[in-house]
């Protein structure tokens, strides 16, 4: 059945929701680096780590849905929610479809996790670098930054009201705006602070990367033209708050309303005079 075209053929197909569902399972790669703190030699672990992940990532994907399509009888426009449970008791029976909800939950509960871990330390270092106020990097016992989670926590219930499909687009969107900016920032920081001490740096020179981050910035192209509208509406709203927010900041940090850290790029990183980068490609 692997073959066999949908109903209506190449119009059948919902293309926005088949590049929003398969650009949302293969992005939040750069979360990783809100950890390097916590890593020994990020410099050894980091690739090794990414090249495994990358490997599991396209297993558990691309495995399940082989065997879902080619076993199925329904058409895939009749699948619902909870849809492979089902499937999994019709061909091995109750536990196969007890593992895949179990399986089902586990990651959930990692991808929340992981997804909260990372934006809270984004927060917490943030707030460390004089962009939020201080108090947004305040540490519980445990060394866990609070505001962060409670954050990142609150966001989660604010969407509780859309649909999957519509959570998906609009994270997207904000997605890739926020690539372009990281684009963006990389290749200014590669061109202006070369001199900067890196955990790990890509082997590849500065117009290579530019070349290379070409077919991503195109990707994320084509993902805003399959938007949904509301999806693209509220995207541009919460940008448009994340400006205000900025200039916000600025003038509360002038103003002297709450206190800001103070540091400097290079004070952060303890930069050597003597630091040669290493040559590019």
């Amino acid at each position: 059945r692997w073959f066999i075209a949908p109903p209506g053929g190449f119009y059948g197909v919902n293309w926005s929701l088949l590049f929003n569902t398969f650009f949302w399972n293969i992005n939040f790669w750069e979360s990783a680096a809100c950890f390097s703190g916590e890593v020994k030699d990020p410099s050894r672990d980091y690739p090794l780590g990414m090249a495994l992940a990358i490997g599991l990532v396209f297993i558990t994907l691309f495995v399940p849905i082989l065997v879902a399509t080619g076993a199925s009888s329904r058409p895939y426009t009749e699948w619902t929610d909870g849809y492979f449970v089902d499937l999994g008791r019709q061909i091995g029976g109750p536990w196969l479809s007890y593992w895949l909800m179990f399986a089902s939950a586990v990651s959930n509960i990692g991808m929340f996790e992981a997804e909260m871990s990372s934006d809270s330390w984004q927060v917490a270092g943030m707030a460390d670098r004089g962009i939020l106020p201080a108090f947004m990097g305040t540490r519980s016992a445990h060394d866990t930054p609070i505001y962060g989670i409670l954050l990142s926590a609150g966001g989660v219930l604010c969407l509780g009201w859309m649909s999957f499909g519509e959570v998906v687009a609009m994270l997207n969107l904000l997605y890739c705006f926020g690539q372009l900016i990281e684009f963006a920032a990389f290749l200014h920081l590669r061109a202006a602070h070369p001199e900067l001490p890196r955990p790990f740096r890509i082997p590849i020179g500065t117009v290579g990367m530019g070349l290379l981050l070409a077919m991503p910035t195109v990707f994320i192209g084509v993902v805003v033209y399959f938007s949904s509208p509301l999806a693209l509406g509220l995207s541009l709203l919460l940008c448009a708050m994340g400006c205000g927010m900025y200039y916000l900041l600025v003038l509360a940090k002038q103003r002297g309303w709450c206190d800001f850290e103070e540091r400097h790029l290079h004070d952060e990183y303890k930069v050597d005079i003597n630091f040669s980068p290493e040559p590019e490609l």
